[in-house]
């Protein structure tokens, strides 16, 4: 039984590195369209992918905290642990980041706030630089930036600032990595 449990466990964990390699691809392709002369063009369907790239790697840290630590020995019974915590998350950046104490200390994050109007939809995620500066980076929430104006909020300000953008959406996924990688060897 206890090699069954193992083989389950390390069987979920095949598809949470998918789940996770999802969201790095996210973030690589947000990069690339970032580097284009046209990136204007190419705005929102960045804003997509860096809204995806933040709320995958978010997710697959908690995914496999919580196949880590959990003492089920079935696949399914595990899948659904996880899943029922991922869906109560649904696509809120600010409560995913809430489950991850961590990595809002590791990268400065004083405060990740969940802004909302009838005109926009968004996050601010507050830092604290080198400097002892407070920055704003803001990453679209995912209705706003896929539906635009057609949205409930609309996102009507299309202007953000890509570099500040992906250079802590770097920062982020490398501490997930990192985070993501002690928690694997205990598997």
């Amino acid at each position: 039984m206890k090699n069954k449990m193992i083989n389950d466990k390390k069987l979920l964990l095949v598809d949470i590195n998918y789940f996770k390699l999802i969201g790095e691809k996210f973030l690589e392709s947000a990069e690339l369209l970032s580097k284009q002369s046209n990136f204007q063009d190419h705005i929102y369907s960045f804003n997509i992918l860096i809204s995806q790239a933040v709320e995958i790697l978010g997710k697959s840290l908690i995914a496999i905290k919580i196949l880590a630590g959990s003492d089920a020995s079935k696949e399914e019974i595990l899948k659904n642990e996880i899943n029922k915590k991922l869906k109560l998350l649904k696509h809120r950046l600010d409560k995913i980041l809430k489950e991850l104490p961590e990595i809002k200390k590791q990268l400065n994050i004083v405060k990740v706030e969940f802004f909302i109007n009838q005109f926009l939809k968004e996050y601010y995620f507050e830092i604290i630089n080198i400097k002892n500066r407070k920055s704003l980076v803001i990453i679209k929430d995912l209705e706003s930036a896929r539906y635009s104006s057609l949205a409930f909020h609309k996102n009507v300000s299309v202007i953000n600032n890509s570099n500040d953008v992906l250079q802590f959406v770097n920062k982020y996924k490398e501490e997930v990595n990192r985070l993501y990688e002690k928690i694997k060897q205990k598997i």
